[in-house]
């Protein structure tokens, strides 16, 4: 009965702990004990089983059980930091936490991310401070965590102080966006890595990647009147050889139909519906 009650209020204690604290013990123990099966397992509920299951086959005392508690206890209150320092990424601001997604991939070398959702990126982002450190099992001192946190909040500051020069380039004109996109990724000012996420729509992808590789202001303001320059010209060009650029709006569903028709063609979004609008016409005429 004894063996039992303490069983129960080992399982009770790992349930308690937060997704963080759980992913934090799971990646841990995954250094000291490389026989673990399921390494790969990223369901919590299963990691929580498989903490309980490790401190089990210790055959710990009582006693020993509590002081294995407590060291995972002491562990997370030394090395994570606290949901609260996260609060500023706010859920209302999606340009904010995709930035900062970005900002650690491209400058802090954090594992690529493929949602931009909002769950996502925070637990992105969380994971990044929590991952633990190769040389030391453990991930860096807090003191240097909140500093390096410190920083990215002070660069975000300089980031949306910033003027939106930008404001001729439209949203929901996809034809415009790919056009942007497409000069950024030949001027060397584009995030490479949202280059095939169909995740994160063109325009946030062109606002991001100039934000994050043309720090300065005046690299920006030469840029974006370089960019403003070569649309024109191209408006021009189009208004010559009988196009005109469109805007509308398309089911989210049909949106990711038509980048993945896209990408198997080997198209521009613009040329692929043209393409089925000419054939739908052949078809039926």
């Amino acid at each position: 009965m004894a063996k039992i009650i303490e069983d129960l209020k080992l399982i009770s204690e790992i349930n308690n702990l937060t997704k963080r604290q759980v992913n934090f013990i799971f990646n841990k123990l995954l250094k000291s004990n490389n026989y673990i099966e399921n390494k790969n397992e990223s369901d919590i509920k299963k990691r929580k089983e498989i903490i309980i299951n490790l401190i089990k086959e210790k055959h710990l005392d009582e006693e020993s059980k509590i002081n294995e508690l407590k060291q995972i206890n002491l562990l997370c209150n030394n090395y994570l930091l606290p949901d609260s320092e996260f609060k500023w990424l706010s859920k209302d601001n999606p340009r904010l936490f995709k930035t900062v997604v970005c900002y650690l991939i491209k400058f802090n070398n954090a594992p690529q991310v493929y949602s931009f959702d909002y769950e996502s990126c925070l637990s992105a982002i969380t994971n990044y401070f929590d991952s633990v450190e190769q040389e030391s099992d453990n991930p860096r001192p807090l003191g240097l965590q909140q500093e390096e946190l410190k920083k990215i909040k002070y660069d975000w500051g300089i980031i949306s102080s910033r003027i939106n020069n930008i404001k001729w380039l439209h949203e929901k004109n996809e034809e415009q966006c790919e056009w942007a996109w497409d000069y950024l990724l030949k001027n060397n000012g584009a995030l490479n890595f949202l280059n095939s996420n169909s995740s994160m729509s063109r325009y946030c992808a062109i606002q991001i990647s100039i934000d994050l590789c043309f720090p300065s202001e005046d690299s920006r303001t030469l840029l974006l009147i370089r960019m403003n320059k070569a649309w024109n010209q191209k408006k021009q060009r189009d208004n010559i050889n009988g196009k005109k650029a469109y805007n509308f709006v398309l089911n989210i569903d049909t949106k990711e139909k038509l980048d993945k028709l896209a990408q198997y063609k080997g198209m521009k979004k613009n040329e692929t519906i043209e393409w089925l609008i000419n054939s739908e016409c052949n078809r039926t005429s």
